[in-house]
């Protein structure tokens, strides 16, 4: 795999947390839980939250311009180059 180059390190991290159904997003999987380890998983890395998107109730099949929370999480990857 080739190394990335000229991309500034940074310590922002984006968080983006999804479930499929609106049951999974009211009664199952949590995304407070999914957030809070990923929260965790930065701060053990030395990382920044600087943005956290959520897509409840979306399928990961469905297409990006489905998936307003992923859309988000892009668009914070571009505000802050070199996030995580």
């Amino acid at each position: 795999m080739a190394k990335r180059q000229n991309i500034p390190q940074s310590t922002a991290a984006v968080v983006y947390v999804r479930v499929s159904t609106a049951t999974q997003a009211d009664e199952g999987v949590s995304l407070a839980a999914q957030e809070s380890a990923c929260r965790q998983w930065a701060a053990a890395h030395g990382l920044d939250v600087v943005a956290v998107c959520v897509d409840a109730g979306v399928s990961g099949g469905a297409d990006i311009a489905d998936c307003p929370g992923l859309m988000a999480a892009l668009s914070e990857l571009q505000a802050h180059p070199g996030a995580t």
